[in-house]
């Protein structure tokens, strides 16, 4: 369906409105012509461009909507007064990337098709389909389409001119519906296009931009039908950056701001803040140690470990460790410490570096004989005399691995260059520019702050978001409030986090202390963005900050990115992810390897993960020739040359900003005992993830005790790949070749069985609400966040419950609310809100009590 600018609500109100467009009479001669050169009719050529637009906008190669048909196909039929319409529905396929000529074939193939069987009527269609009813949007199909080529009679008045003026009706039968006339008899001729909209759906400018669009596709195909759907234009450029000269190794760059400001301050947190003077100095230190160590090379340079609190003695560590020439390996805190061990042995550490607040959970990993060094703050006057290529390995990242086991992702000293330069660029950072430090060291996205601060003479400001450490003297800003506080007080200027912890810290009451106006930037990754998000933005930030959505991968860091503003009008209720940054370029490339406007989103350019450590099976699968990485993602471009993310064309899912390959977490569940076979998936539950872990008992109905084996997961993998809730199955569902049938798992219970004891009632109101529900539904333990129509519940039981509500709370609440909150947290909170507004002027959506 076509992405929507608002919610879609719960029951349609069809109110409407209309946009309209005349095209001029050379078009509609031109596509008349073009029409009768293919031997297809009018309303066939304006269709196959509908249909295209459709997809376009809907990131779909599949394309149905419905057309009226007069239903008069015998002569004697046309003279008789009655109502003979009936409804077509017509499906488009645009896959294949075919000519727009083929495109026309198809859809002249479709129509005649649909012709020979008009006598069908729609509502048997319906019948016989049964598809799911929904009383927010009609059955089958949403959009109409219609070509009026009746006559125009242009009334005649002698001396006076008249002007047919069309009626806005407010009205709107379905989503979108488009009605085109031929205006035979006027003295301009051409086509006049009416697009009437839902307007509790869309706005005006949206579909402005859809009928333009329309517009020019038609006058696109008009001048040239053998274009293939991959070269359609776009109805505007996205601006690029130019590239500036960002080359050679890390420490360079660092070292020119180190000249220029030694004594600016490079990186501060709760506890302390160091200039650039005091970082290098300290960082000669480590370096000068490590060296000690007279590690030796194999294929690549030494790797050392780097496990610490998000506070200044971390980058004093990780700049150390590259002045020694050596790659640095983080080692998240966080994480089992078998977990770590095993990272410790892959990547083949030659030592470990820990600050003091983590040395003993350094110290953990001693089974491996691997000297710990341990950052004292004492500082060396002098660099030590190494050699940095510019190629050299400075980093690997490791992430979920689809081969069960963690992987490590390789980058050297000119990708983190190339990275930051475009970061520093799309940015347009300086050194007046503090940056927001509140991703994890062991994510990349750590990188765009702690060196987008570094390679430009900038401040990073870090923040204990995890509590990890427990720093002493510190902050540990596990709260958001706190955090908040933390982020003005430091007169941050670029804000950088995942969706889920941005709406964390601003979602909640902001007071006047709570002053947003130094930043200028709010840059989100790592996770979809949702309209919301947008929304949250224009709300808490002041007028000159800009918004920017990006897509970054460890294998790239930053791909793409969206910029907008205050006035920015999205489309949809998802932020787009723009457009390849400087230096890179971008391809959706459909299962076929062709390019077109919907598929994987493919990367070509420079400063690119070499690939995977000690993995050339896995490198050689996303890693192509020519500095090529295949990102796994999908994405569809917007007509305005925008890409909008949609999903995966594997397995990995994302859960808060952290890209997870189930495949690993099903490696360590298969192996606990009671468990014959599992599969792990992600669904959406109150707009969250959940991680939901599919089971099958080694022992028929002996199930092992669901929190046993959550918690012997939690020894093994990281607190955000441990599933939230366990469904029993006795078999997993499998396709033809074995794999397991993903899309035909059970939709999860969230009960007590599943490993979620239900949320209990947590107000008097809640618990009477619980009663009547169980009541209904015939159900003895429901929690407070169970979905009432998940549970069985229908239209018939929802006006049960309402009436049970009004008998025994003597309360009218109209049915439409259960439908809008199936949750007993979420009807409940409803209730207690329209009860708070019960003395207000406004009463119509307002409890009502029942006098007895």
């Amino acid at each position: 369906e076509l992405p929507t600018d608002r919610p879609r609500p719960a029951v349609q109100s069809h109110r409407g409105a209309k946009v309209s467009r005349s095209l001029k009479a050379e078009l509609a001669d031109a596509l008349a012509d073009l029409a009768r050169q293919e031997g297809s009719t009018l309303f066939m050529v304006l269709a196959a461009v509908f249909a295209l637009v459709l997809g376009r906008y809907a990131g779909t190669r599949d394309v149905v909507f419905g057309t009226p048909i007069a239903g008069r196909e015998r002569t004697e039929l046309e003279g008789l007064i009655g109502f003979f319409i009936n409804t077509l529905v017509l499906r488009t396929r645009l896959d294949g990337n075919p000519t727009f000529r083929e495109l026309l074939a198809r859809v002249r193939r479709e129509s005649l098709d649909a012709y020979a069987h008009q006598d069908l009527p729609f509502e048997k269609l319906v019948d016989e389909l049964s598809p799911e009813r929904n009383t927010g949007r009609t059955p089958i199909f949403q959009v109409m389409f219609n070509l009026h080529n009746e006559p125009v009679q242009v009334a005649d008045f002698d001396a006076l001119d008249a002007t047919p003026i069309g009626i806005d009706r407010g009205l709107a039968k379905f989503d979108l519906t488009v009605s085109i006339s031929e205006l035979q008899h006027s003295d301009e001729g051409g086509l006049f296009a009416h697009f009437e909209y839902n307007s509790d759906l869309f706005t005006a400018a949206t579909v402005s931009e859809f009928t333009d669009y329309y517009v020019l596709l038609l006058e696109t195909f008009v001048a040239d039908a053998d274009l293939r759907l991959n070269e359609l234009p776009s109805l505007a450029v996205p601006q690029r950056i130019e590239r500036a000269d960002w080359t050679g190794n890390i420490l360079t760059h660092f070292g020119t701001w180190l000249s220029r400001t030694p004594k600016a301050i490079a990186v501060s947190s709760g506890r302390s803040s160091l200039s650039y003077g005091e970082v290098n100095q300290q960082a000669n230190r480590l370096a000068v140690r490590l060296l000690s160590l007279e590690l030796t090379m194999d294929s690549e340079v030494p790797r050392i470990g780097l496990i610490a609190a998000p506070d200044t003695p971390l980058v004093v560590a990780l700049v150390g460790i590259l002045k020694a020439g050596y790659a640095w390996v983080p080692l998240d805190p966080s994480w089992p410490d078998t977990r770590l061990v095993a990272i410790a042995r892959d990547a083949g550490l030659g030592a470990i570096v820990t600050d003091p607040l983590l040395v003993d959970k350094a110290h953990l990993l001693s089974a491996l004989l691997l000297p710990v060094i341990e950052l004292d703050g004492k500082v060396t006057a002098d660099d030590p005399q190494v050699t940095i290529e510019a190629d050299a390995l400075a980093c690997i990242i490791y992430t979920s691995g689809s081969t069960g086991a963690p992987k490590g992702v390789m980058q050297t000293h000119q990708g983190v260059v190339t990275q930051v330069g475009r970061y520093s660029q799309a940015l347009g950072l300086s050194p007046a520019d503090r940056l927001s430090g509140l991703s994890g060291f062991a994510y990349d996205a750590a990188i765009q702050d702690i060196f987008g601060a570094l390679l430009n003479g900038a401040r990073v400001c870090l923040y204990n978001v995890s509590g990890c450490g427990n720093m002493a003297g510190g902050r540990s800003l596990t709260e958001n409030t706190a955090l908040l506080t933390a982020l003005v007080a430091d007169s941050i200027t670029v804000v950088h986090a995942a969706p889920s912890l941005y709406r964390y810290i601003f979602g909640g009451e902001l007071n006047c202390s709570h002053d947003l106006s130094s930043v200028r930037l709010v840059v989100l990754g790592g996770e979809p963005v949702r309209r919301s998000d947008f929304e949250l933005y224009r709300s808490r930030f002041a007028g000159g900050t800009r918004f920017i959505n990006g897509l970054g991968l460890t294998e790239s860091t930053l791909a793409l990115q969206f910029h907008a503003d205050m006035d920015t009008r999205l489309v949809g209720q998802s932020v787009p992810i723009g457009d390849a940054v400087a230096g890179l370029s971008v391809a959706l490339l459909d299962d076929n390897g062709e390019p077109g406007w919907c598929g994987e989103i493919v990367l070509t350019g420079q400063g690119l993960s070499p690939g995977y450590w000690r993995q050339p099976q896995s490198t050689a699968e996303r890693f192509g020739p020519g500095s090529v990485l295949r990102t796994g993602d999908l994405g569809r471009r917007l007509p305005d040359g925008h890409i909008v993310y949609v999903g995966r064309r594997d397995e990995q899912i994302n859960i808060r900003g952290h890209r997870v390959e189930p495949a690993e977490i099903e490696a360590q569940l298969v192996t606990l005992a009671g468990v014959a076979d599992c599969a792990v998936t992600v669904v959406e539950r109150q707009g969250d993830p959940w991680l939901i872990a599919y089971v099958v008992a080694a022992v028929p109905h002996d199930q092992p005790v669901a929190a046993a084996l959550l918690d012997a997961l939690r020894e093994q993998l990281p607190a955000y790949m441990v599933p939230q809730a366990i469904e029993w199955l006795a078999e997993l569902p499998r396709h033809a070749n074995g794999k397991v049938a993903r899309g035909a798992l059970p939709k999860p219970r969230f009960d007590h069985e599943a490993g979620v004891g239900p949320v209990p009632a947590r107000s008097e109101l809640e618990g009477k609400l619980q009663s009547i529900w169980e009541e209904v539904l015939q159900l003895e333990t429901l929690g407070v966040h169970d979905d009432f129509f998940s549970l069985g519940g229908h239209s018939l039981l929802a006006t049960r419950v309402i009436a049970r509500i009004r008998d025994q709370l003597n309360i009218e609440v109209p049915l439409i609310n259960l439908f809008e909150y199936p949750t007993i947290a979420g009807f409940a909170a409803l209730m207690t809100h329209l009860s708070c507004r019960e003395t207000g002027p406004d009463s119509r959506d307002k409890l009502i009590s029942v006098s007895r």
